[in-house]
């Protein structure tokens, strides 16, 4: 190609051709029947997501700066009667996926894969694909992601004021879409080499609730399509990007950083087995809390009058993350990012919902009142396991003297305390008036179609597409 610079042969053993390798090589066959069943789970998981996020105030925004700058092309934006070049697509399902707080995690890493890979690798997709590639370009793109993270050391990174699913996003999707684009090994470390230098992704938006943080995803699934397509076109990018001594992410963004999370058992184990659901609409930090907070009420049938005062145990970086004085006036955001508005909705309403984060809830004096007596006290075998686990603890102290306390070892939704069953109601909650009956059963039938069978960008598209 006249003027194109000189393509150097990437060192196999860096960082970051380990990966590209993984995302080349691995085989759909190779991957748990576990793991690929998870799999299913995640992409219906972020499909209500995405489709119910078609309603938010932000998302809307970005759709409409998409339409504006982007030509109409082949991608599906979910339940809009749009379609966008893959790019724009993938910025705006992103965005609509971690919109109202109800995209998975990992605790671990402190990320949101799904909500950026999803999108990204349904952009990419193509009728010539079958569902194992789906599945596999979806393990490959969270695996990426989640290593990425923890590689990072999520609790450093989290501590300069990093936002992790921005930071790692790129790279997920990158390996999503590489992987159904049929990139080889080094045209796929070009990508990560254009990945790396989108990584993007500030966590200043907790207290005033500002949208910024549903544009981090979007963003990263955006960048991840434009650095497979610059890397195919032959566009050179530094080859040891995640480790280089001078410049490499790792580095560049946490004082902790390590490599052993990348190659730990690299292609035998993968992350997204250890990935959550949330049950909530709010912070994943907060949901253990939730879960003691709902147990001691339905335990012991309390009024919000009655409670004197909440003791909410938790780690340091959640208290740094959602511990701070709830003032009411950031919008939902600010309520769902709150340990003390989250733990006080659940004390005063048997449940959090959507409906605990509209304006009417929000704005109750009582409420307000009840968020007031919250207190957070760091818990030193909380601290010491949080990330790699989450639990909670939580006491709650009456008018009458009486003391009640429940702790978990980790929330509901993840891996050990989910199910199909879960998933699927929520996924029909959520797209309840969006989608007809017979596109929400579509899309739950992709849960029970052998791993062979093609045609799935044919039953998403006709699901998620309005309009001619």
């Amino acid at each position: 190609m006249p003027g194109a610079p000189p393509q150097h042969p990437v060192a196999f053993r860096s960082l970051t051709a380990e990966l590209a390798e993984l995302v080349r090589t691995l085989r759909p066959a190779a991957i748990p029947a576990a793991v690929r069943d998870r799999a299913r789970l995640l992409l219906l998981d972020e499909l209500g997501a995405g489709l119910y996020g078609s309603t938010a105030a932000g998302a809307t925004i970005v759709h409409e700066e998409a339409r504006a700058r982007c030509r109409a092309g082949s991608a599906a934006v979910w339940g809009r009667a749009t379609r966008l070049h893959p790019t724009a697509a993938a910025l705006v399902n992103a965005t609509q996926a971690h919109a109202f707080e109800l995209d998975d995690y990992h605790p671990g890493a402190k990320l949101h894969a799904g909500a950026v890979v999803v999108p990204a690798a349904l952009a990419t997709l193509t009728e010539g694909h079958g569902l194992d590639d789906l599945l596999a370009a979806i393990v490959v793109g969270y695996d990426v992601m989640i290593r990425i993270g923890l590689a990072m050391n999520a609790s450093a990174t989290r501590r300069r004021g990093w936002h992790l699913t921005g930071l790692t996003g790129p790279f997920g999707a990158a390996a999503a879409a590489g992987r159904l684009r049929g990139l080889d090994r080094d045209a796929l470390v070009r990508a990560f080499g254009v990945a790396a230098s989108c990584s993007a992704g500030i966590f200043a938006f907790s207290r005033e609730g500002s949208m910024t943080k549903q544009l981090h995803a979007g963003r990263a699934a955006e960048a991840g399509l434009l650095a497979v397509e610059l890397a195919r076109r032959g566009l050179s990018a530094p080859s040891q990007a995640l480790e280089a001594d001078d410049g490499g992410l790792l580095a560049a963004v946490s004082d902790g950083a390590e490599s052993e999370p990348i190659r730990a058992d690299l292609g035998s184990r993968f992350e997204l087995g250890r990935v959550a659901v949330k049950p909530y609409p709010c912070c994943g930090s907060v949901h253990s809390s939730i879960d003691c907070a709902l147990a001691i009420r339905a335990r012991h049938d309390l009024s919000a009058a009655r409670i004197e005062r909440v003791t909410v145990h938790t780690a340091a970086l959640i208290d740094r993350q959602c511990g701070f004085p709830y003032e009411g006036a950031g919008g939902p955001l600010e309520a769902q990012m709150s340990m003390r508005y989250c733990v006080a909705a659940a004390l005063a309403d048997g449940e959090v919902g959507l409906r605990q984060f509209g304006d009417a809830r929000r704005r109750d004096p009582d409420l307000r009142a009840l968020v007031d007596r919250v207190r957070l006290v760091i818990d030193a075998e909380i601290d010491a396991a949080y990330p790699a686990t989450w639990p909670g603890r939580v006491t709650v102290e009456t008018d009458s003297g009486a003391r009640h306390e429940s702790s978990v070892p980790e929330p509901l939704g993840s891996p050990g305390r989910c199910t199909r069953q879960m998933v699927e109601r929520k996924f029909l909650d959520l797209t309840d008036g969006i989608l007809e009956p017979r596109r929400q059963a579509a899309l739950i039938g992709l849960l029970d179609r052998g791993d062979g069978e093609t045609g799935p960008a044919a039953i998403i598209d006709s699901a998620v597409a309005f309009g001619p």
